[in-house]
């Protein structure tokens, strides 16, 4: 197919399938994956003035909610290939913003707040991005890459306007407030995902009958099982884990390393913001690059340019702090944005829920144990520097990991088992 027919194919997606990718990015900027991180990095020290309880506490609560949401993800993903999409995203909208409701209520109890985090995890894993990944790829084929970096803006929306607007609301009226805000921002999204995703058959149908109707190739890919018999699902396993092990702790403590070094609360919520908006910024371009050129490649140079801004933030300290932010906005999204689009690639539309959903696992489970990282050097060290090298020296690996990678079929090719070892 020509380059012209490419853009107008691409074109008439973006034309039939819009109020789902907004519904996508609005769905992800109000869920598990981007509310209570940025809320608790700006909770931190509030709450642990006020609950009396360390930053290694408060940083396990956020450890669970992802090791719960990753523990029921593969799940989810099988779901996802099987419920409508729409009964899924809000109904774990729904879930998580009953949760912060509730947490507003806390109290000094640290073990009934860590119940809370798992109840938090169960009830609003519909809101993760498994199944936003999941109806995005069905519904785009030819700008597949640039849709699903789009639809991570989301996260870039929550890291961008949540430390910028509730950090100071909370300084003036209290974290419980703050959480009560969360909740109300939460529900009055889901209402309006809901709305846009009624418009299409591919999120109200259950995905087998959409993608019979609508796929161009519907039984292109792989099992799970055969999946997991190659090198490249265990390359890639590793390199998300790695990315998101290096990142979720930087973006969660990015606020309090700041304030520790004297910065004035508004002025770190400014700098912290950046991240938001390098998703904003990175995101969709690196995705619209992962649809012009071979994707893996374009992940590591990504990755050793974020590499470069976090050693630097490490050898000059908050003055370089901008750098920190822009590194987060770089290599987050790997888990939605790389990972939703080098699963099609690698492994098709066939089993697509279920191999993302087991990326999503590990990944998840690299950034539960982030944050709690990145806690536990500051309480032992008193400084997040060793954090900072480690973070670098990580990246670098995973841009090597994808640097050893197969090439993927083309669009027009059919995606076949990998031979096993």
């Amino acid at each position: 197919m020509s380059a012209d027919s490419n853009a107008q194919s691409g074109r008439e997606e973006m034309r039939l399938h819009w109020p789902l990718l907004l519904a996508a990015v609005l769905g992800i900027s109000v869920g598990i994956a981007a509310v209570p991180g940025n809320g608790l990095a700006v909770f931190l020290r509030a709450m642990q003035q006020d609950l009396g309880w360390s930053r290694t506490q408060i940083s396990l609560g956020g450890t669970i909610v992802l090791l719960v949401v990753a523990g029921v993800s593969p799940l989810l993903g099988w779901v996802a290939d099987r419920v409508p999409t729409i009964w899924i995203v809000v109904v774990g909208l729904l879930g998580l913003s009953l949760s912060l409701l509730l947490f507003s209520r806390l109290n000094t109890n640290v073990g009934i707040y860590y119940v809370g985090c798992v109840l938090l995890g169960i009830a609003g894993a519909g809101s993760a991005t498994v199944p936003y990944a999941r109806v995005v790829s069905t519904a785009f084929v030819r700008v597949r890459g640039f849709a699903l970096g789009l639809s991570t803006i989301g996260t870039g929306i929550a890291a961008l306007a949540i430390p910028q607007v509730l950090a100071p609301y909370a300084a003036r009226v209290g974290w419980r407030a703050g959480f009560v805000a969360l909740s109300i921002a939460v529900a009055a999204g889901a209402v309006v995902v809901a709305a846009l995703m009624s418009r299409s058959s591919l999120a109200t149908r259950p995905p087998r009958v959409a993608r019979l109707a609508e796929a161009a190739d519907p039984q292109a890919g792989v099992t799970l099982q055969e999946a997991l018999k190659g090198r490249t699902f265990w390359k890639l396993a590793a390199c998300f884990t790695l990315v998101m092990f290096a990142m979720a702790g930087l973006q969660l403590h990015l606020l309090s390393y700041l304030e520790d070094s004297g910065v004035d609360v508004a002025s770190a919520a400014q700098v912290a913001s950046l991240a938001g908006a390098g998703v904003i910024i990175f995101r969709p371009l690196s995705g619209w690059l992962f649809d012009r050129s071979y994707a893996p490649h374009t992940a590591a140079a990504i990755l050793v340019v974020a590499t470069g801004c976090v050693l630097t933030v490490a050898c000059l300290g908050p003055s370089a702090a901008p750098l920190a932010a822009l590194a987060i906005g770089l290599a987050t999204g790997a888990e939605f944005d790389l990972t939703g689009y080098l699963t099609s690639r690698y492994f098709g539309q066939r089993s697509y829920g279920r191999i993302y959903g087991s990326f999503y696992l590990v990944s998840t489970m690299g950034a539960a144990l982030s944050g709690v990282f990145y806690g536990a050097v500051q309480d032992a060290a008193g400084s997040y520097q060793p954090a900072l090298y480690t973070t670098a020296t990580l990246l670098i690996v995973s841009a090597a990991l994808l640097l050893t990678l197969r090439r993927y079929p083309s669009i027009n090719e059919p995606v076949h088992a990998e031979s096993p070892g």
